[in-house]
């Protein structure tokens, strides 16, 4: 469960100097993480583009999010329930209330928090080797998957040292590791002790599947509204109280060691009030929207989301949005956006930054952008075409639409920038080449510029408008194509209505799509990679997929920078 700031940390903030102290070194590297002027923009892309490591339990895109048993009747759909077992004291099952709810729900996920709160329990792991046999093996029984955390926020507890707790964690990841519905999570504090970094727990990657992290967004640290503000900054509080902010540390500590994991938020939360008597929903609205949409954005290794809608007695934050419909609502909007996994449905899309050689399909792409200044609370994001501005947003995710339709094929020029008030705090160009239903990002053109000829039985096709090859699938005109293929003028049926195209075949007929990756071959749907498209009055098609399916095999001969493709008859 979540804890105070540690004694010791407290102690080393009272030092006169930064530089006459242990932990001075931390202190700076996290001032200079808080710092910054970010701004990035980002689309929706398929699910395939999502980073993927092979962990247990891992999914293979989109994120999962979760709560507590208590608490959770506003938050819709979640797939994962936060629950906690007490290890010192040898609990023998999970709590009544969680209990209960995975038994009504067999395909939910159970992040469960092993907590151990003495350095004594670490140091005699042994004593507790039939306790940890028969709880792992239990849990193998229930027909969810486990995310077990075991002794979190090693690095802000008195639980021993860290060969002590390595030693401890091994032991029990070997024994977890029999059983394929269970998963170790090492999960530290985001912001501990400065003089417990990371390293000292680490167990290793034989060990851990996710990196987790409890990660909690406060207004005053130590509950003192009067804290310097270096040390607001050092600790990611006030006015640098983002998660994205917050997971900084572990994000470096992974890179600089080349961990590739999957990683969670096993815990966290974003104050809403205090025991000042402040309601701090506008603050927190702010940074919900940043923990559920720029987490995932920024850091797309993100694959789980838990929040702690609970109130623990004697905190000066107050954690918990039950009743705040304000609140509640950013959440639900955020895990219903196709981005997250619920407990029924898989994601549909991915994040993807925009960058050089990405190649979108419209006819509206959708833009996202995370925006953050040092200090800044207001920060509004524009988009403009060539100078001609398309969209304005001061909310989280920032979403605009890129409409390619109003848009000539040629050369242009998409530009983001982030304002305070009048004052332009940043801007991105990111120049691309607008063909039909693409574009493309960078300084390439949206198409191949490489000869085409295609043939059938030894003939060479004739095109009035040239074949083009865009992500690597080629495409051409669907009329001629069809002819040649012996499909009469009778049998391709266009309607506007839809922006459908039918072929018949003989038996077979396939229905396309204009600007959209769905078809149907026989009235059985399929996606395409490349969906069709209209470039220069024609309709363009994807060659192999139509080929195919009208029973025809393809093969490529690349010489001499000349596409050749033969088609023959199956």
């Amino acid at each position: 469960m979540k804890k105070l700031i540690s004694i010791i940390m407290i102690l080393t903030m009272l030092s006169p100097t930064a530089s006459a102290w242990e932990g001075a070194e931390e202190y700076d590297l996290r001032k200079n993480l808080a710092k910054g002027n970010e701004l990035n923009v980002y689309t929706e892309s398929d699910t395939d583009s999502a980073p993927y490591f092979g962990a247990r339990l891992e999914p293979r895109s989109g994120v999962y999010f979760g709560t507590l048993t208590e608490n959770n009747d506003e938050i819709k759909n979640f797939p994962t329930l936060l629950t906690y077992m007490e290890f010192d004291s040898r609990q023998p099952d999970l709590y009544v209330p969680s209990y209960r709810m995975l038994a009504a729900n067999k395909n939910m996920n159970v992040m469960l928090a092993w907590n151990i709160a003495s350095a004594e329990t670490v140091r005699n792991i042994d004593a507790y080797t039939d306790y940890i046999e028969s709880i792992v093996k239990k849990l193998s029984k229930y027909e969810n998957n486990f995310y077990i955390r075991f002794a979190g926020e090693m690095n802000d507890a008195e639980i021993g040292t860290g060969e002590e707790y390595i030693r401890a964690f091994r032991k029990t990841a070997d024994i977890v590791h029999k059983y394929d519905n269970l998963a170790m999570v090492w999960s530290p504090i985001a912001l501990g002790s400065l003089v417990k970094p990371f390293k000292d727990y680490y167990p290793g990657n034989d060990y851990v599947d996710w990196i987790g992290i409890s990660s909690y967004q406060i207004n005053y640290l130590w509950g003192d509204r009067d804290v310097a503000n270096d040390n607001k900054m050092a600790f990611m509080t006030g006015p640098y109280a983002w998660q994205t902010n917050s997971m900084k540390p572990m994000i470096k500590f992974m890179n600089d060691n080349n961990i590739k994991k999957p990683v969670m938020i096993s815990e966290g939360g974003v104050a809403n009030r205090n025991t000042f008597g402040e309601d701090t929903s506008a603050w927190a609205a702010k940074r919900l929207r940043n923990m559920y949409w720029d987490v995932i954005m920024e850091y797309p290794q993100v694959k789980m989301i838990n929040y702690f809608n609970t109130q623990i007695p004697g905190e000066t934050e107050l954690f918990n949005f039950v009743g705040n419909s304000s609140l509640i609502n950013i959440v639900n909007e955020a895990t219903s956006s196709g981005a997250y996994i619920t407990l029924d449905k898989e994601n549909n899309f991915s994040f993807q930054k925009i960058q050089d050689t990405a190649t979108l399909t419209g006819p509206k792409i959708p833009l996202y952008a995370h925006a953050y200044s040092t200090g800044i609370e207001n920060i509004t994001v524009e988009y403009y075409v060539d100078g001609v501005k398309i969209g304005s947003s001061n909310t989280s995710p920032n979403k605009a639409l890129l409409n390619l339709s109003a848009i000539s094929d040629g050369k242009h020029t998409l530009e983001a920038r982030s304002l305070n008030g009048e004052e332009q705090l940043n801007s991105k160009s990111l120049p691309f080449a607008k063909l039909g239903v693409f574009a493309r990002f960078g300084a390439g053109e949206i198409a191949e510029t490489k000869q085409i000829n295609v043939s059938l039985d030894g003939k060479q096709i004739t095109f009035d408008v040239k074949p083009c090859i865009i992500a690597n699938r080629t495409l051409v005109p669907l009329r001629a194509f069809a002819n040649a293929l012996g499909i009469t003028d009778s049998n391709i049926d266009y309607n506007d209505n839809d922006k459908t195209v039918t072929l018949k075949s003989g038996s077979d007929t396939i229905k396309l799509y204009i600007n959209n990756s769905d078809a149907y071959v026989n009235g059985s749907k399929t996606e395409l990679d490349v969906p069709p498209t209209i470039i220069n009055g024609r309709t363009l098609v994807p060659l192999r997929f139509i080929s195919e399916n009208f029973n025809c095999s393809v093969e490529h001969n690349d010489t001499n920078n000349i596409l050749n493709i033969f088609l023959t008859r199956k």
